[in-house]
């Protein structure tokens, strides 16, 4: 049985003052887009968003771009990575 695999995604938050949200996106990903009105909100839509982004990948048998990092369960454990991360699997 296949573990949680990890995924290390470059993203960019901006805010945006004038509509009061904070937008998501993804240099790595063009079809992450999303947003949230406070910065932990939109973190959360960008999980859900990037869940759906790599599904999509999956359905069409598409490789995730090379600027996008794997881990696993084993190399969390050990301590390996400290930023922020979203679990897939």
């Amino acid at each position: 049985m296949a573990g949680t695999m990890y995924y290390e995604v470059p993203v960019k938050i901006e805010e945006d003052k004038e509509e009061g949200v904070f937008r998501v996106t993804s240099p790595a990903l063009s079809e992450l887009i999303t947003e949230g009105a406070t910065f932990e909100e939109a973190l959360d839509n960008a999980r859900d968003a990037l869940i759906a982004v790599f599904e999509i990948y999956e359905e069409l048998g598409r490789p995730l771009p090379s600027s996008i990092v794997e881990h696993d369960e084993r190399q969390m454990a050990h301590g390996g990575i400290d930023t922020h991360m979203l679990a897939a699997g």
